[in-house]
């Protein structure tokens, strides 16, 4: 825990102990009125059943990676779809980066029902979703999020142009917000940063607040982040889960390497093999509400002619309110 916090507390508990007795009292009221607004006004039971409340309670907020899953994709179909793309039309040049977010947010929106926050000590899920794409700044003086929201309403070429452009304005150091929300590190001590820093996070992130004066917005950060350590000359990275981040997931991916593999023949050729691994916050679940995102992602790459087709065979998780709107339609 934070030295100042620690030291916050520890004064309190000395202070209701040896002095005066009015701190427990007000300590105990405040917890008392938490738990009323939190768990009747704020806790969707439908949410927060026993599993849930369970994972929640299992782990603190996330700071060193709690899971994984690996994998390692044959990439060779996928040079070739990028090629053909970017030969039949000149607007923006595509590249794994935008198809692995076009295929990562289709594959959030079919598992929506699962996506979301933790505020207030329970999982509230979002009504948009969003997808970060980190983007490295003057080899590593800065890392700058790209946010797609509600990207599944996108065309592939529509995601590409707007990444494309977020990503440029960032590594010019034109994304005015990040920076304003960053200025005040230059000259804070991390015993005071991490406190304001995780405090400001969470009220936007978490909450859905913005606050205009730090240029702190709630729509920073998606549910899931996109990092590459491929330039850095990097075949696997494991990222960490960052707390100020809130996110539910990070994806790092690295660089191509010439490797066997068995082509649609059954013949072993080589290939262009990329590996990647998903690190997961385990409060929000297991393995299983990724999913869809995973397979949509390997659709992307197994065959990108057929993603769409392939996309239509992924289940739905289809929210708890959607559901009942299709109920009282019938």
């Amino acid at each position: 825990m934070n030295a100042l916090l620690s030291l916050l507390i520890v004064t309190g508990m000395l202070y209701g102990i040896l002095i005066n007795g009015t701190f427990w009292k007000l300590y105990f009221a405040l917890v008392t009125v938490y738990f009323i607004v939190t768990h009747f006004f704020l806790r969707n039971g439908r949410y927060n059943g026993k599993r849930k409340t369970i994972l929640i309670s299992t782990w603190d907020n996330a700071n060193d990676p709690t899971s994984y899953l690996a994998f390692e994709w044959n990439m060779t179909k996928t040079f070739a779809y990028i090629k053909k793309l970017n030969e039949e039309q000149k607007e923006v040049k595509i590249t794994i980066t935008h198809l692995f977010a076009y295929a990562a947010v289709k594959g959030i929106h079919k598992a929506r029902r699962d996506m979301g926050r933790i505020s207030w000590g329970f999982f509230k899920r979002s009504k948009r979703l969003g997808f970060s794409v980190l983007v490295n700044v003057e080899g590593g003086s800065d890392l700058v999020p790209v946010t797609i929201w509600d990207g599944h309403t996108m065309t592939l070429l529509e995601l590409a142009k707007y990444v494309t452009a977020k990503v440029d304005r960032a590594r010019q150091r034109k994304d005015t917000a990040h920076e304003k929300s960053t200025a005040s590190f230059n000259f804070l001590p991390s015993f005071i940063g991490q406190p304001i820093l995780f405090c400001i996070s969470y009220l936007t992130t978490n909450c859905g607040l913005n606050v205009p004066a730090l240029g702190a917005r709630s729509d920073q950060f998606g549910h899931f982040v996109l990092t590459n350590v491929g330039p850095l000359g990097l075949e696997e990275g494991f990222a960490p889960l960052c707390p100020p981040l809130h996110a539910m997931g990070f994806w790092a991916i690295g660089c191509l390497k010439k490797k066997p593999v068995v082509d649609d023949e059954g013949n072993i050729v080589v290939g262009d093999v990329m590996k990647a691994v998903l690190t997961g916050d385990h409060r929000f679940g297991d393995a299983a509400i990724s999913l869809p995102m995973v397979r949509a992602v390997e659709f992307m790459w197994k065959d990108p002619e057929k993603f769409e087709e392939n996309l239509a065979t992924i289940p739905e998780k289809v929210p708890y309110e959607e559901l009942a709107a299709q109920k009282k339609s019938k």
